[in-house]
């Protein structure tokens, strides 16, 4: 069902734990690293995106930068700088859990899936995939 009204999409954008923690409109969220367009790609279609935000950061020369937010408590962004011709920067904002540890567990069963728990060793945040496709 789709919301009609201010208050039914209230809590859509409430349940995400973070999305105070990185800034407001018109400020560069931080933690913000350049990525390549792979890395983008790969993220944006590999992790589920729970909240979609634009912004324009001074530090942009307030040029848009969309922000994809993701169930992993990070996001991707895309924008565009002006080189005598628009060209597209990718954006990483938040932890990049390179550092995160997993546990493999199986469930009972010939073809159970598998259910990965990842914990972040730099900040701590903890998510959870089945990789039973």
């Amino acid at each position: 069902m789709i919301p009609s009204t201010l208050e039914e999409t209230q809590p859509l954008v409430q349940d995400f734990p973070g999305l105070d923690d990185y800034g407001t409109y018109n400020k560069a969220p931080e933690p913000m690293s350049r990525i390549t367009a792979e890395d983008y790609s790969a993220r944006l279609l590999h992790w589920q995106v729970i909240a979609v935000e634009s912004r324009q950061p001074e530090v942009l020369g307030y040029s848009a930068l969309c922000i994809h937010w993701l169930n992993t408590k990070n996001g991707v962004g895309i924008g565009r700088v002006w080189e005598g011709e628009w060209v597209p920067e990718y954006w990483l904002i938040g932890c990049s859990h390179n550092h995160a540890t997993e546990t493999r567990l199986s469930r009972a069963g010939l073809f159970a899936p598998f259910v990965h728990i990842r914990k972040c060793a730099d900040c701590g945040h903890e998510f959870t995939y089945d990789s039973s496709g």
